[in-house]
């Protein structure tokens, strides 16, 4: 979640040569870590009722990390979590990807 935080919050507030530079890498990371968290669901369903459990924990575990990845302030990252398990775990991502 934190590189979903990143690639919202961090290109809203990085300037546009950064934003290219580490867009691609944030987007590979997200798919990578949707894809092993998948396999792990696939392979242990019975796992989905502690994620959701966990799921806000996990949020603001998030959120530390993304501000002190970007050094951003912890406030411009929202309190609530910026979408459900499904939308973040869906090929789901609010930002744009960079076309040039």
């Amino acid at each position: 979640m934190s590189f979903c935080l990143k690639g919202i919050y961090g290109c809203k507030n990085a300037s546009y040569d950064l934003l290219k530079y580490n867009q691609g890498h944030w987007l590979g990371e997200i798919r990578t870590f949707r894809r092993e968290i998948k396999d792990e669901l696939k392979d242990s369903p019975s796992l989905k009722p502690y994620i959701l459990e966990i799921f806000d924990e996990c949020y603001q575990d998030a959120r530390l990390e993304a501000s002190d990845r970007s050094q951003l302030p912890l406030d411009i990252f929202p309190l609530i979590p910026i979408g459900s398990l499904e939308q973040i775990l869906d090929d789901w991502l609010p930002i744009q990807k960079n076309e040039g």
